[in-house]
């Protein structure tokens, strides 16, 4: 009796031991690892529409310390799941970081930016709400933090242009372009002090996937909003031109100076462009088309 008392006794303190091991990291040695506390911002672009990460068990983050450079997989601590703050793990890195989430297992530093991708194709929606949308083509978020700083709160790091056609009458638009004279799209560079840069291969231009249909300017009354992320920048007036085709014509404008706001939270701003017949100046306002 003696001995299988003892042999449940192994097994408890076994089955305790397991269990252990399987907590919320609190269990982890913490010598030679580094721990950071890391959070997602909050998207609200129009009231009532909110965006919240929340993370999800085997999340992981591309940590850079700015003294080694390498891209560190950092795992997400149990105790974290389900949460918007939580804590995250990986080799001691030095100095400042920079990271990106999700993590990419191929992704290198360009001289000391972070790259994150910018498609040039961005598909229109018309069900889909800003933020929802906006996601779905900015899907990075990157951070940095102060030398040996142990808070990471990632950022989306691009901005929103919302663009209608509002002529007197539905015009059915079958493609469309915005081009720029500098990148816009394409591989851009986010540095340590928050600001988005081209990189040397960055496109010129983001076009609209609009899924081989023709997407009527007016329906019931309401325009359709045709949407780009792009980088935050002051643009001058004529750095940015929209190429529309439609079923009947096509038509260039370039758009007035504009400031587009890195999307920031309930600290929103979307840039729009109301493109009319009066921004065209070879529209003949007798009949409505172009000469």
């Amino acid at each position: 009796m003696r001995m299988k008392k003892f042999f449940y006794i192994l097994c408890i303190a076994l089955l305790a031991a397991a269990c252990k091991k399987t907590d919320d990291g609190k269990d982890i040695d913490r010598s030679g690892y580094t721990l950071f506390a890391v959070d997602t911002e909050e998207i609200e672009l129009v009231p009532g529409e909110r965006v919240s990460d929340t993370w999800k068990a085997g999340d992981r983050l591309s940590v850079f310390g700015m003294t080694q450079g390498d891209n560190v997989p950092y795992e997400l601590k149990r105790s974290g799941i389900g949460a918007r703050e939580a804590t995250f793990y990986g080799p001691v890195v030095k100095g400042s970081v920079l990271a990106t989430f999700p993590y990419s297992a191929g992704l290198a530093l360009d001289g000391d930016k972070i790259p994150f991708t910018l498609p040039s194709w961005q598909g229109y929606d018309a069900s889909a709400g800003n933020a929802a949308w906006f996601r779905s083509n900015c899907p990075s978020t990157l951070a940095t933090s102060e030398a040996n700083g142990s808070v990471l709160h990632f950022l989306y790091p691009a901005g929103l242009l919302a663009v209608q056609i509002r002529f007197d009458e539905p015009v059915y638009v079958t493609e469309m372009t915005l081009e720029a004279n500098r990148g816009i799209s394409g591989r851009m560079l986010y540095g340590q002090d928050g600001t988005v840069t081209p990189s040397a291969v960055a496109a010129q231009q983001i076009s609209q996937d609009l899924g081989g249909e023709a997407v009527p300017s007016l329906v019931d009354g309401n325009y359709s909003t045709f949407r780009f992320v792009l980088p935050p920048a002051e643009y001058a007036a004529g750095s940015l031109m929209l190429r529309v085709s439609t079923t009947e014509e096509k038509f260039s404008v370039s758009l007035p100076a504009m400031t587009v706001k890195r999307v920031a939270g309930s600290d929103f701003a979307v840039a729009s462009v109301q493109v009319g017949t009066s921004l065209i100046p070879v529209f003949t306002g007798e009949n409505g088309y172009l000469e």
